[in-house]
C-alpha cells in the first residue's frame, strides 16, 4: 500500500518541482522509482491541473523573461555595489547629503 501524500503534495509547490524536474531531466531519462511517484501524482486530477497551470505560466511568462534587459558588461563592470552591506545601506551611504 503506497503512503498518504504529504501536505506539500497537495499545495502547487509539488507541481513547480515537478515541472522543474522536467525541464532539468526528460521523463524518459527518470529512475524508475521517481516515474512512478510521478504517475501515482499525476494521476491525480487537481495534482495534473496545478501541473499544466505551471507550464502554462512558464510558457506565457518565457518570451517576457528573455527579452528582459540584462545589464552590458560594461555596466556590471561599473557598478560599485560589492554586496557586502545591505543595498539600503549602500545607498544611503552614496548619496549626497540633502536628498
Amino acid at each position: 500500500m503506497m503512503p498518504e501524500p504529504s501536505e506539500e503534495d497537495r499545495t502547487p509547490i509539488a507541481a513547480v518541482r515537478w515541472f522543474h524536474c522536467f525541464l532539468q531531466t526528460e521523463i524518459a531519462r527518470l529512475p524508475p522509482e521517481e516515474l512512478a511517484r510521478w504517475v501515482e501524482w499525476s494521476s491525480d486530477p487537481p495534482n495534473l491541473e496545478k501541473f499544466r497551470r505551471v507550464k502554462q505560466t512558464w510558457q506565457t511568462l518565457g518570451p517576457v523573461l528573455t527579452q528582459a534587459q540584462r545589464p552590458s558588461e560594461a555596466e556590471i563592470a561599473a557598478d560599485e555595489y560589492d554586496g557586502s552591506q545591505s543595498i539600503e545601506r549602500w545607498l544611503a551611504q552614496s548619496r549626497p547629503s540633502g536628498c
